[in-house]
């Protein structure tokens, strides 16, 4: 059973989620190293340690990377190819079984980077979350297709934010935090994706 949090272990969860939402979102620039050793609480208060390890992003990429939150990407198969060919995920040279692989993993991926988003306040006491990201990571790295696909894929930038997000996770599950993962600028960029019928993305 889940220690229950007193209020500042609440407040501190919040604004570690915050911290970063704000960055990523609003400033387009983050620290890409989020670990315990990155941060210190004095008197309530979270510091934030370590700039050596700071990204920043463009809005076409933070457009097309946050695309990926949509839930009707798990639905649709069409946008889902569209956003992974929007970020060179998916390639013109791709074959058929290269294809399915990558799209197959590709979903596999959001079902779970994504869960917390899809959840109006979400568990990260559970440690199901966390144990099902080490067991892809796990598998994939086994995977000999993964390691013979050719051609660069995706951007450099979405290593980082995957690193950002699974510090953030892991962050939060030492907390055994509940945290509203909702954001109001994702939901604008979902907005503007379904009006668009995810048309934008594939815009260079």
């Amino acid at each position: 059973m889940a220690t229950r949090l007193d209020r500042s272990e609440i407040r501190l969860a919040r604004r570690l989620w915050d911290f970063y939402a704000h960055q990523i979102h609003c400033l387009r620039a983050f620290h890409a190293d989020p670990h315990p050793g990155n941060f210190l609480v004095r008197n309530g208060e979270l510091w934030v340690l370590d700039f050596g390890c700071a990204k920043t992003i463009t809005e076409d990429f933070h457009r097309k990377q946050f695309a990926f939150l949509d839930p009707d990407l798990l639905k649709n198969r069409a946008r889902l190819e569209a956003a992974m060919e929007a970020l060179d995920i998916l390639l013109p040279s791709d074959g058929p079984a290269e294809r399915k692989q990558m799209i197959t993993l590709c979903q596999r991926s959001l079902e779970l980077l994504a869960r917390p988003f899809r959840e109006e306040i979400f568990d990260f006491g559970d440690p199901e979350l966390l144990a099902a990201i080490y067991e892809m990571g796990e598998e994939n790295r086994k995977n000999q297709m993964l390691r013979t696909l050719r051609g660069r894929r995706g951007s450099a930038h979405s290593i980082y934010i995957n690193r950002v997000f699974f510090g953030l996770y892991s962050l939060l599950s030492r907390l055994r935090a509940r945290v509203r993962a909702s954001s109001p600028y994702l939901g604008a960029i979902a907005a503007d994706l379904s009006t668009s019928g995810g048309a934008d993305l594939k815009k260079r």
